[in-house]
């Protein structure tokens, strides 16, 4: 159950990268521990052993007290073949990451603006002004600055990731012979400045086109080196995909444990009032340790989903509690919540725009399967799994694959809204209203007003649920703000692009 890639490991992944594409030279100091740490999300112990496993390796040397010095050499067509392979290999996923750039960063970098405080645009305009052409990730700093509005963290990790997977570098272009032209650097620059200017007078339409400008560069920086790159080199035919590494320093072995199990609830594999296996059959079931086990049964507990009997075990305890049965004493409990609330929000922001893509796409089997369940929930008045299903479905039926690659983990982060369901005030009807809508104008036909209910359900679900954490004494929630519906239409209507 553990990740495939260890945090540390992204993080060596990441410097040994720079280093051998030359952007650190032999003698270069990298950063601090304590700025991998806030960079990445991660604790210093982490950062620290990436540094630790580099040194192993041969690409530093640590002195207690100092930053990390590079003590490997390249040269210069060394680190050209790297770069040129690491481009190759990424390819495709790279026209697939520009393909939907802007319908999905663009309208997220608005609601960041939206919500970023009047008093930080002039924190913006500093690091925009420290923003630099020999940058290795030039405005990875302001972009990340404005995202980190909306509290979070996920979002902040996949800018991260989406920075690390591309290494755009202008200064590496022309060191392997591509062209890069000056001017495409300057019009970012003048672009992202002017949405300072926008913010101050809340002129959010006038946003709604620099935001465009902004992403049309991006798109066409990546073009403009993947068709250099493959007509000068041609394309590695073992491609590597884009992959979003959800880290923000959440628990991670029995974190993922707990969502397996609440998903394992949902497909009826344990059924309610059924007792689970021991922790010793559970913890061979998942490849955990008892320690693990132990920690996800008591996570389980917190949120309701499960209820520990002395001397019996631990059941499912799938039956309505009273809000203060909510048990948020546990970090992790409360990591987990939030996590659940940030992918409702990023979902929120985007659903309307993938929907609308992927409509066409949802075969009538898939139809039938929603509408069957959706029938099922309606007999017994519980609306706990269609909502889940629709998202599901029209993520997975996106034809473009980092779509599908990057909502897919949000869908797992969905699963906590089952144990929620049960505790508290019960909001199944206004559940079933919205659903009722939704059902018709997916058996209709309707993209434009299928994806638009799909976006008002999943605002009023992120609404509610976060009321409701709040209510229960989750503090922290109350800085994940809720997309604001004028906002969404305004991005709708004034955001257009043509990846070509």
């Amino acid at each position: 159950m553990k990740d495939t890639h260890e945090l540390y490991q992204i993080v060596y992944e990441h410097y040994a990268d720079k280093i051998r594409f030359g952007l650190y030279r032999e003698g270069d100091s990298l950063p601090t521990i304590e700025k991998i740490s806030d960079q990445f999300n991660i604790s210093v112990n982490t950062a620290r052993q990436s540094l630790i496993n580099l040194e192993r390796d041969g690409y530093v040397r640590l002195t207690r007290g100092r930053p990390a010095i590079v003590t490997v050499a390249y040269s210069d067509e060394e680190c050209r073949e790297r770069y040129i392979e690491h481009f190759t290999a990424r390819h495709d996923a790279l026209e697939e990451l520009r393909a939907f750039l802007p319908e999905i960063f663009a309208k997220t970098l608005l609601h960041s603006l939206y919500f970023m405080k009047p008093k930080d645009s002039e924190r913006l305009m500093d690091l925009l002004l420290q923003t630099s052409l020999e940058d290795s990730l030039p405005f990875f700093d302001p972009l990340r600055f404005v995202l980190s509005s909306l509290g979070n963290p996920l979002l902040e990790s996949m800018h991260l990731d989406a920075s690390m997977f591309t290494h755009l570098s202008q200064k590496k272009m022309s060191t392997i012979g591509l062209p890069y032209d000056l001017g495409t650097f300057a019009a970012f620059l003048k672009d992202f400045s002017q949405l300072t200017h926008y913010k101050d007078r809340e002129d959010y339409a006038g946003m709604c086109q620099a935001i465009t400008r902004v992403c049309a560069l991006l798109s066409e920086q990546i073009g403009c080196l993947n068709r250099e790159i493959s007509g000068h080199f041609g394309k590695n035919p073992n491609q590597l995909p884009f992959i979003w590494h959800i880290r923000a320093g959440r628990p991670q072995v029995y974190y993922n444990v707990a969502v397996h199990m609440i998903i394992e609830v949902r497909k009826g594999v344990y059924k309610n009032e059924e007792f689970l296996p021991t922790p010793a059959i559970l913890a061979e079931k998942y490849g955990v340790s008892l320690i693990s086990i132990r920690r996800t049964i008591s996570l389980l507990n917190s949120v309701g989903l499960t209820e520990t009997i002395n001397g019996r075990g631990t059941r499912i305890s799938l039956y309505h509690k009273p809000l203060k049965s909510l048990d948020l004493s546990s970090p992790g409990t409360r990591k987990s919540l939030l996590f659940f609330l940030m992918g409702l929000q990023l979902i929120t922001i985007n659903v309307r725009t993938v929907a609308k893509q992927s409509f066409e796409d949802i075969t009538p089997e898939r139809i039938e399967t929603i509408i069957r369940l959706y029938e099922q929930e309606k007999k017994s008045g519980d609306y706990l799994f269609t909502h889940g299903r629709i998202l599901k479905t029209v993520f997975y039926s996106h034809k473009n694959s980092e779509i599908r690659a990057i909502f897919s983990p949000l869908i797992h982060i969905m699963s906590w809204g089952i144990p929620l369901s049960y505790i508290g005030n019960s909001d199944m009807a206004a559940r079933g209203e919205e659903l009722d809508l939704l059902i018709s104008l997916l058996k209709s036909g309707d993209s434009e007003g299928f994806a638009r209910q799909l976006e008002q359900n999943n605002w009023s679900i992120l609404v509610r649920e976060r009321q409701k954490l709040i209510a229960a004494g989750l503090s922290d929630a109350e800085n994940i703000p809720v997309p604001t519906p004028a906002i969404l239409e305004l991005a709708e209507s004034h955001i257009h692009f043509n990846p070509n």
